[in-house]
């Protein structure tokens, strides 16, 4: 749940907004045995008289009424003694780790930390802290374990005193795991570090439970169980790249039960079982998802939650080379030049929903498994070699091959933008003209949340921006876009700058171009999937 939905309340994540904030709220006690807690206030505590008043009780847990005699009503269970007034939130405190530090009060970069492990046993149990560390690998022989109440920073050089002056591309902040333990426990939030050569059963460079990663890289990880690079517990991963990470079991990238996964590109992952990019149980939002792989189920992602706005390709797997897809909704994504050496390159939909979806170039595009429960609205299907959309299940407003003209569903060129030269190129809005264009579900709860480009109703468009969920704003950027805006002949809107950062540093530059064609590299010994045969006869078509 975002915090649009949070109101007047005190804990670690907190943005200030509506009324909330991030500081220790000054219980009376909240050491020792438990029976000697009391979470009444202290005088100064920044939660007194900052409740909404609106919608509060009449009395607290104590039988006293709300509001006090002041009008006022405090954050917490209790309401604090009409003398008591709030003072500002207390500020993290910062320590400070540094490789060349002298390793004593932690208090400076002179006076830093050498180790992670160090600056952590510092920590009280009532503060909340930020804790610096400078650039350097960081071996630190057994698992980080990060806290709730800690933000654990990466990437200084050793001299900064604000956060904006540290640069995540050039001073790497590593941590080690020497393929023999995990690197961090994580339950705060990680930012700005490179995380490698963990193992462990459950993440083996990250397991994240209920904690924020944020500008990492997590790569060279492996689990003998879920989650090669992260396993993620109801926590949150966000602008961050995962690479060239292995499982057994599900999830050679992330395992994510629960959890949110945001602006992530999330490529040459692997899982000897499903799920080689992702195996996800919560939902996945704006990812690149590239060239993962699969032994049995979804070589980009094994899903049973919820995606959004992602782009699949040169993904890998017995079963859906792109999604396999077991339960949940896939809606405004797209999947292109995926494979299967058995069932279906484009998605495998045993038992969910594809909105406002387009699969091009896959060695398949969708195959059904249930007559009730697979279910496909609103999407575009285009030349994905045996078939477009097969199987069982509900079919309807879509573009594909197999089309007969019922449930609205159409057999056209949907003449898309470009499909033509180099994939960074490609771009899959479609044309003025397209038979695509208002040929979506014709009911409101399907109509486009955002009128697109040119188009000028909001009657569902089929395709990846179309539908509800296209107002969550563009999300592919092409390699010309990206130098038009590098010379000056093209300015980008406040939407789509984000993903132009293809580095995550905050600055576009030539560093950005350089990384979109690092991620669209052709794989060696790949055969378009045009010229590729999937294995026996194609499925009986029932659209």
């Amino acid at each position: 749940m975002g915090e649009e939905y949070i109101y007047s309340s005190c804990f670690i994540n907190a943005r200030a907004e509506n009324g909330n904030i991030s500081g220790n709220p000054l219980f009376i006690n909240t050491s020792g045995d438990s029976s000697t807690w009391d979470f009444h206030f202290r005088n100064g505590s920044p939660c007194i008289d900052t409740g909404m008043l609106e919608d509060a009780p009449e009395l607290d847990i104590e039988g006293n009424p709300r509001p006090g005699q002041d009008g006022k009503v405090c954050m917490g269970a209790y309401e604090s003694p009409e003398h008591y007034t709030p003072s500002a939130p207390l500020p993290p405190i910062r320590i400070y780790v540094n490789k060349n530090g002298n390793n004593t009060s932690g208090t400076s970069w002179q006076d830093a930390f050498t180790s992670i492990t160090r600056a952590l046993s510092d920590v009280d149990g009532e503060n909340l802290y930020g804790i610096w560390v400078a650039e350097g690998t960081y071996k630190e022989g057994d698992t980080i374990t990060v806290p709730s109440r800690i933000d654990l920073y990466g990437s200084f050089k050793g001299t900064e005193t604000c956060l904006s002056e540290r640069s995540i591309q050039k001073n790497r902040t590593i941590i080690d795991g020497e393929e023999s333990y995990g690197c961090i426990h994580n339950n705060g939030t990680i930012d700005g570090f490179y995380v490698t050569n963990g193992k462990s059963s459950y993440g083996g460079g990250i397991k994240n439970m209920y904690g924020s990663i944020r500008n990492c890289s997590i790569y060279y990880n492996s689990s003998t169980r879920y989650g090669g690079g992260i396993y993620n517990e109801s926590g949150t991963v966000s602008n961050s790249n995962i690479y060239s990470n292995s499982s057994i079991k599900d999830g050679g990238g992330i395992f994510n039960s629960h959890g949110t996964i945001t602006k992530c590109n999330i490529n040459f992952n692997s899982s000897k079982d499903d799920g080689g990019g992702l195996r996800n149980i919560g939902e996945t939002i704006s990812c690149y998802i590239y060239s993962n792989s699969a032994i049995s189920d979804g070589g980009g992602i094994c899903n049973q939650g919820k995606i959004i706005n992602c782009i699949f390709g040169y993904n890998i797997a017995d079963n859906g080379g792109g999604i396999s897809h077991h339960s949940g909704n896939i809606y405004n994504s797209i999947l292109f030049n995926n494979l299967s050496s058995e069932n279906c390159g484009g998605i495998w939909n045993t038992y969910g929903e594809i909105v406002n979806t387009v699969l091009y170039n896959n060695v398949g595009g969708i195959l059904n498994n249930e007559k009730y429960y697979s279910h496909v609205i609103n999407c575009i299907s285009f030349q994905n070699g045996a078939y477009d959309i097969s199987g069982d299940g509900i079919v309807e407003h879509s573009c594909f091959r197999e089309a007969t003209g019922t449930n609205g569903n159409i057999n056209s060129d949907p003449l898309f933008e470009n499909i033509e030269g180099n994939i960074s190129s490609w771009d899959f809005h479609i044309r003025d003209g397209s038979p695509c264009i208002d040929a979506g579900v014709p009911d409101e709860t399907n109509y486009d949340a955002c009128s697109p480009p040119g188009k000028l109703t909001l009657i569902n468009d089929m395709g990846a921006y179309g539908g509800p969920y296209n107002c969550w704003g563009e999300f592919f950027m092409s390699k010309q876009d990206l130098i038009d805006h590098l010379l000056g002949r093209k300015d980008l809107s406040s939407e789509r700058l984000p993903l132009a950062d293809k580095n995550t540093d905050d600055i576009i530059d030539i560093a950005d171009l350089v990384q979109m064609m690092l991620m669209y590299p052709t794989p060696p010994g790949f055969v378009p999937p045009k010229a590729e045969l999937r294995r026996g006869k194609p499925p009986t078509t029932t659209p």
